[in-house]
């Protein structure tokens, strides 16, 4: 399944970052497909991928990839030798990644009239509240069709309530919270040996 959505995603331009539709998700950069081969072929010394389908990664290096046998989500930290759990397949693992980014993992917010006030500078450090309803309201039309309907619900009331405070939409809590109720299973945040 995970395959068949990547493929998909792939095939309309989202997930290649030499596509003008090319959409880039807070803390998970999609691999080049030229350079998918590489990396899934390459041998870690920290690492044991056999099995693994890795497909995006993090600016500090860490990789995110699937297990091929039933397609769950890790998310496997630069030298560590181990993957924690990040979600039961793809689209849970696109959809907590946005969840993150609401609150405000991955991003730096400001309000609106505070990013008016900033030098030019300081201003591309921040996102701001309208830029950050925007980013939402592109990753629910994106993924839209891979997305469950209660998670577009989720989504739309984010972008409808806005800030709760200069941290994002949710809070650490609620962000446990929607993750726990949408994809619980004993499994997430498990850590697993990857040597």
């Amino acid at each position: 399944m995970n395959k068949t959505v990547y493929d998909a995603l792939l095939e309309k331009g989202y997930a290649d970052p030499n596509s003008e539709k090319w959409i880039r998700l807070p803390d998970m950069l999609w691999f080049n497909p030229e350079k998918i081969d590489y990396y899934n072929n390459e041998r870690y010394d920290y690492l044991n991928t056999d099995g693994l389908f890795l497909f995006a990664k993090n600016a500090r290096g860490d990789f995110y990839a699937w297990n091929e046998k039933d397609d769950t989500v890790l998310f496997c930290e630069h030298d560590s030798g181990s993957g924690i759990v990040f979600a039961p397949n793809l689209e849970s693992a696109i959809f907590r990644i946005i969840m993150e980014f609401a609150n405000g993992d991955h991003a730096e917010f400001c309000y609106d009239d505070e990013k008016s006030e900033m030098d030019e500078d300081e201003a591309e450090e921040y996102i701001s509240e309208s830029e950050a309803k925007t980013m939402l309201c592109e990753y629910k039309q994106v993924f839209g069709d891979i997305f469950k309907s209660e998670w577009i619900d989720i989504i739309n009331g984010l972008v409808n309530n806005g800030f709760i405070d200069e941290n994002g939409f949710i809070t650490e809590l609620q962000l446990i919270d929607i993750l726990k109720k949408e994809f619980y299973s004993e499994k997430l945040f498990e850590e697993i040996d990857l040597n």
